[in-house]
């Protein structure tokens, strides 16, 4: 059996890390192809993966996206057709993997938690053999997009769950390994700005950081080189220029501010303070219905306040998730049993 994973974002390839493995074992031949992005690739080989590169990255102009995933779906096909079909393709939502497949009659195992992304979620929802999306979501959530509501598979947590639950959490190792003991560390990173759901979105975060640099030091996380200049004038910020696999960071971290995305999740599954400055969903909601320490705060000057207030005692406010990430279906349980029960049809 031939599976090939469709990395298109870091998230991905961190997927792809731990589903890798797993599959090798189930008897799988196992196929990693990488949509060309700095960040993406550099994930890859931080996980010693071997992959293949066939598409590229369309940037912020839609007609840009709409070209580049043009391309990347001839460059698939091209591909499939040198080396031969693959019994079942893996994707989070990569359009141009996700229609070539599915034009090539090829099943399709679908996972994704962001049905807010409404230009993919209409472009891949209704083409996935299963779509594999935490219990938050609910089956309306993805049936809308013309899924049968046989198709979409539900479990119990959250994406994220799959590697923080498998991480060897030792606060003091990794923060000796990055970081001074003593400091106070905020870890930051800007929204994905670039993506369908959130294009030109730009909060003006960077007057909170500089406002935050007089009590922390901060570790930025940028997606973009552009984001460089505007990062390099806030004092007291380390700018993180190679790939790190963030949650090792945020374990070490006093607290964990961003837009809400795959790095708040980590953080508050991680028991680290964390606040959300743009989204505030239903998987936000679900964390906080746990009592994982996540803050929905869109306010600049109410960000400031809660920040400098944790800062004073960072230990008060976090906690030891164990028990409640055991509360969690693995997700990667969930995709493996999927993708099994797929090709038995």
């Amino acid at each position: 059996m031939k599976i090939i994973l469709d990395v298109a974002t870091p998230k991905h390839a961190i997927f792809a890390a731990y589903l890798e493995p797993i599959y090798r074992r189930k008897g799988f031949d196992v196929e990693i192809l990488a949509r060309e992005s700095t960040q993406t690739l550099k994930m890859l080989r931080y996980f010693k993966l071997d992959y293949k590169v066939i598409g590229y990255y369309g940037g912020m102009d839609l007609t840009e996206k709409y070209i580049a995933t043009l391309d990347n779906e001839i460059n698939l096909l091209k591909h499939i057709l040198e080396f031969g079909e693959p019994d079942i393709l893996w994707s989070h939502g990569n359009v141009a993997g996700i229609r070539t497949a599915f034009h090539m009659g090829i099943p399709v195992i679908h996972v994704n938690d962001t049905p807010y992304n409404i230009p993919v979620a209409k472009l891949t929802v209704p083409l996935s053999t299963k779509l594999v999306t935490p219990a938050a979501w609910s089956i309306s959530d993805w049936s809308r997009f013309g899924i049968d509501p046989g198709d979409i598979i539900r479990y119990y947590g959250i994406e994220e769950v799959a590697w923080i639950r498998r991480m060897d959490v030792d606060r003091e190792k990794i923060r000796s390994r990055y970081l001074d003991r003593d400091e106070r560390i905020i870890v930051f990173r800007m929204i994905e700005y670039k993506a369908s759901y959130s294009l030109n979105v730009k909060p003006p975060i960077y007057k909170v950081l500089e406002k935050l640099s007089r009590y922390a030091k901060i570790i930025y996380i940028p997606r973009y080189e552009e984001e460089l200049k505007l990062a390099s004038k806030i004092p007291n910020t380390i700018i993180l220029r190679d790939v790190v696999f963030a949650p090792e960071l945020i374990a070490a971290s006093d607290i964990n501010l961003n837009s809400g995305g795959t790095m708040a999740r980590e953080g508050a599954l991680l028991g680290v303070p964390t606040i959300s400055y743009y989204f505030y969903n239903k998987i936000t909601r679900f964390l906080i219905k746990h009592r994982l320490p996540i803050w929905y705060i869109p306010d600049i000057d109410k960000i400031i306040r809660k920040t400098i207030k944790i800062l004073r005692d960072p230990d008060k406010y976090r906690i030891d998730s164990k028990e409640i990430l055991n509360k969690f279906d693995d997700p990667l349980e969930v995709i493996i049993d999927t993708t099994l029960d797929i090709l038995k049809q």
